[in-house]
């Protein structure tokens, strides 16, 4: 929670409070825009693009009610090609949650696999069961419909996420050394993705494995 910003996606962060006022971390990954959500949300610096969500990480506080500005604020950054930075105090669970609601919009995520692409990136990630629960919720009910909002509002995206996110599951499946399901907790579906990569296409799979020393 200390240790900086981590890169979600190109172009996608999240960080801490500390983190949202470091001049030389921002500059260093082009952080243009910063998305804060926090008891006191409000702009610190000049020249930074900001989006302010007051709001607690309490369990019963509404975060749902925010992702569509969230989604669009981040989105339309990345289009640009520059980088935001999602905030919150620690930059564990409000802001994880945020960004998660973004994943699950511009992949076929669903909330879970869409946690453990940010736990990929940064191990700390872990809304309150609050916001588990309204992430269960928007991938039950609004999801399908955000993103034929986003294919609508912004044509089809050059950016790659659902590639790039699948890449990064698999690293993560294949760091986590665990072969069962339950335990890495990843769907169904990931999983039988992740396997096929695996066992069946190790030409493609190179593509996302470092190079090891030959032995």
């Amino acid at each position: 929670m200390g240790n900086g910003m981590n890169k979600i996606l190109p172009g996608l962060y999240i960080g801490n409070f500390k983190d949202a006022r470091d001049a030389e971390q921002l500059s260093k990954n082009k952080v243009t825009h910063i998305l804060s959500v926090h008891d006191s949300a409000r702009p610190l610096l000049e020249g930074v693009k900001y989006l302010c969500i007051p709001a607690a990480d309490s369990p019963s506080q509404n975060l749902t009610r925010h992702f569509k500005e969230s989604i669009k604020f981040i989105h339309e950054c990345r289009l640009r090609g520059e980088g935001c930075l999602v905030h919150c105090l620690a930059g564990v669970s409000r802001s994880v949650t945020l960004v998660i609601a973004y994943i699950m919009t511009v992949t076929d995520f669903g909330w879970e696999d869409a946690l453990h692409t940010v736990r990929a990136g940064r191990s700390c990630a872990n809304p309150n069961l609050g916001f588990q629960r309204q992430l269960q919720e928007f991938e039950k009910h609004e999801v399908h419909q955000y993103r034929q909002w986003l294919k609508e509002e912004y044509g089809e995206s050059p950016l790659r996420d659902a590639e790039e996110a699948k890449n990064i599951l698999v690293m993560f499946f294949l760091h986590s050394h665990c072969r069962n399901s339950e335990v890495l907790g990843l769907s169904q579906k990931t999983v039988r993705y992740l396997k096929f990569l695996k066992y069946h296409k190790a030409t493609e799979f190179r593509l996302v494995l470092p190079k090891r020393k030959a032995t």
